[in-house]
């Protein structure tokens, strides 16, 4: 019998279902969004809600990626939003997009 971090796992496919099964939650779970920026540490929060600033665009041909204000950093998928000032994901949009010349 197998004891998995203490939580009483009795067998190797206990084991197993616990490894696949956290896999399958970061995969479903975890956007690039989450990655960049703290939601309850956002700058200029007045202005985001105002913008209807969403962490991940619902259209895929509008996020920050595209935005004329968007600065991507050097290495990643986060970057700086010029009109926020401050951290926003590719993923990102607000009502202020303006696409990229």
């Amino acid at each position: 019998m197998v004891k998995l971090l203490g939580a009483g796992y009795t067998d190797r496919r206990d084991a197993l279902r616990l490894i696949l099964g956290s896999g399958m939650l970061f995969w479903s779970g975890v956007s690039l969004a989450d990655t960049c920026f703290d939601p309850a540490r956002l700058p200029n929060a007045g202005m985001r809600r105002s913008l209807n600033f969403q962490a991940v665009s619902g259209d895929p041909k509008k996020s920050c990626a595209g935005c004329a204000f968007f600065t991507r950093a050097a290495s990643g998928d986060c970057g700086k939003c010029g009109i926020f000032g401050g951290p926003v994901s590719v993923q990102s949009v607000c009502d202020s997009w303006a696409k990229k010349g």
